[in-house]
């Protein structure tokens, strides 16, 4: 975990990404990546100069068989508070499936940035954070080269509505692999 630390740090210092007196709002789906950086926060959040508050938020949009007891309990182990909030957006997905029935990933994704924006602005938080990594920045360059002809990946900060909620990727630094050494090492400590 120190490696994955010693990363969030540097991206921090470089992109100015937490803020004192900030409010966060971790979007928390249960898989590696946002598992891995709620820890991360939480540990970072105790030993960082600068006082921010972290919330972490599962938006249950709707599918079938999501269970959240785990990562709800997690979050409590690690004394951060965690909320679980409905958003419809499977339901909208339904009726605006691709021609081969198939749900169209960039809607989903417009939807799901929209309904956490909603959410940060309730909860009075001016920062979400998501758990891309260095491999999603990588990934994300090769699909606009080439479905786009653009060489371009998203920014570790971006502003979003007017400057009033920022978006930051504070594992932009971090590989999957070391994500995936991460979780095990967290898995056996269980």
């Amino acid at each position: 975990m120190q490696e994955i630390l010693k990363y969030i740090r540097k991206a921090d210092e470089d992109f100015n990404l937490i803020e004192d007196n900030d409010v966060l709002v971790l979007g928390v789906s249960g898989g590696k990546d946002s598992v891995v950086l709620l820890h991360a926060l939480s540990l970072y959040q105790k030993f960082k100069e600068k006082h921010f508050k972290l919330i972490a938020v599962h938006m249950n949009m709707g599918f079938d068989n999501v269970s959240i007891d785990t990562i709800k309990q997690y979050a409590s182990s690690l004394n951060v508070p965690f909320h679980s909030i409905d958003v419809p957006i499977y339901e909208i997905l339904k009726h605006y499936k691709k021609d081969d029935g198939s749900l169209d990933c960039a809607r989903c994704s417009n939807l799901k940035r929209g309904a956490i924006v909603n959410i940060a602005k309730e909860m009075n938080a001016n920062k979400v954070v998501f758990a891309h990594h260095a491999d999603d920045a990588i990934e994300t360059l090769v699909l606009n080269a080439i479905h786009s002809a653009r060489l371009d990946t998203f920014m570790p900060k971006i502003s979003y509505e007017d400057n009033e909620i920022d978006f930051i990727r504070p594992m932009v630094y971090v590989s999957e692999q070391k994500i995936i050494q991460i979780t095990k090492k967290l898995n056996r400590g269980r």
